[in-house]
């Protein structure tokens, strides 16, 4: 059998990806009261008192949120974003918001070591992502490409890591001007701040999704003991390092080029670089950024991360027929004709039998069950969940699935479903 590690890649050389200059629309709207401002008393007291401030900072409120909440609220005069965070109520194990409320007088303006964002010192306030005094909506929206920060998080700080080789970055530079969105979300989901362990919940897959709800534990690749499994890692630094083999196009392009034209929605291409906030976003769309969503993880999209049962269909031994919801997140990028129904021709993904169309075969599960979400040591994010995949003897969830340039064939050594896979069954695209 093959060598049980990962199918070897190139190094690939992270690539500049920042545009030569700031976009000329990427200037604050007129009407934006944080930015476009003359510090008279009448417009710092929107925000700040100098003899009866209940807050740090002279803040007007005793929480730094109220302070944002007293304008971005239902009838106030910013954008109201006090139902995402406030709509749905986090768990231990549940996340559906950053949750500003959650602590008070942790957060102070000239933090930049990770330990302040970290450990005991954990917690998310309005101003670890927003400058008070710069963050605005540009004038052009959208006027600066990925991974550019936009106007609303401009002048945040961030942490850019150090990538020499796959694995950890072997440092971080401080940075008081993040010229990244990805070097915001850093400063608190990578190494560089202490990481919390906690067992997240998930939901059901495959025929159990429309029945099977939130379940404990539910994303055991983070978590499990297994000792086929990869673990899928907490540390984002990790996760999107561009020397890995396969990653979200977060940090850098992604490798694989040459992904059909057809597995993608318009105007997403496999030349596309993503934010973190094109899967993590409010998700009931009444506003925009990563501040709570209906769904768990704070994802985007109008549907959890499941396959549901086709009700129009009977059930026959070995499962029951399944559909996707196409409000799913990971049809927003890639094409639900393609992944999920078959409509389009086989040729517009690479994971095909000739004719045969192995993605539409295989959408009686989630996608996580096959690949991680944001990076893996293995090519096309492929990681097994070995709680529902049995992966052969000698092999890992990463190296179960085998792909041989020679003879352009792929074979994947894992079992489920009753249905063995097993080295018998090659493909070759």
């Amino acid at each position: 059998p093959p060598t049980p590690t990962p199918t070897p890649t190139p190094i690939f050389m992270p690539t500049a990806t920042l545009p030569g200059s700031r976009a000329a629309t990427a200037i604050p709207s007129s009407d934006e009261p944080h930015s476009n401002f003359s510090p008279d008393t009448d417009q710092c007291a929107s925000c700040h008192r100098s003899h009866t401030a209940q807050g740090s900072s002279l803040g007007s409120e005793q929480q730094e949120e109220q302070v944002c909440f007293s304008c971005h609220t239902a009838g106030g005069s910013g954008t109201n974003v006090q139902p995402a965070f406030t709509s749905k109520t986090n768990t231990l194990t549940r996340f559906f918001s950053h949750p500003v409320s959650d602590t008070e007088g942790i957060h102070n303006a000239g933090e930049s070591v990770g330990g302040e964002f970290g450990g005991a010192n954990r917690h998310i306030e309005c101003e670890d992502c927003h400058s008070p005094h710069a963050s605005a909506r540009s004038a052009v929206p959208g006027s600066n490409p990925a991974p550019a920060v936009q106007q609303e998080v401009f002048q945040s700080t961030g942490v850019d890591p150090l990538w020499t080789a796959i694995g950890a970055p072997t440092d971080f530079t401080w940075m008081t001007v993040a010229d990244r969105e990805y070097q915001v979300c850093l400063k608190c989901h990578s190494s560089y701040s202490p990481l919390s362990s906690y067992s997240p919940d998930g939901y059901g897959w495959g025929v159990n999704a429309s029945s099977s709800g939130y379940i404990a534990d539910g994303l055991s690749k983070l978590t499990t003991n297994h000792p086929a499994q990869v673990r899928d890692n907490r540390d984002l630094a990790i996760e999107f390092n561009s020397y890995q083999a396969s990653f979200h196009p977060v940090t850098a392009q992604g490798r694989n080029a040459n992904m059909p034209a057809g597995s993608f929605v318009a105007p997403w291409s496999q030349d596309s670089i993503v934010y973190c906030t094109d899967c993590h976003d409010n998700g009931d769309n009444s506003t925009n950024g990563p501040h709570g969503s209906p769904l768990l993880h704070i994802l985007d999209g109008s549907a959890e991360y499941i396959t549901e049962i086709d009700p129009a269909r009977s059930c026959a031994p070995g499962g029951c027929p399944t559909i996707h919801n196409p409000g799913e997140l990971c049809f927003k990028c890639h094409q639900f004709n393609t992944y999920s129904n078959g409509i389009n021709p086989a040729s517009t993904t690479m994971f095909r039998n000739g004719n045969q169309n192995l993605h539409e075969f295989h959408t009686f599960s989630a996608c996580y069950t096959c690949h991680d979400s944001h990076g893996s040591e293995q090519d096309h994010l492929i990681n097994f969940d070995t709680s529902v995949v049995f992966v052969y003897p000698g092999y890992n969830s990463q190296t179960a699935w085998q792909f041989n340039p020679v003879t352009n064939t792929g074979t994947c050594y894992v079992a489920c479903h009753d249905g063995d896979h097993g080295p018998l069954t090659p493909y070759s695209p």
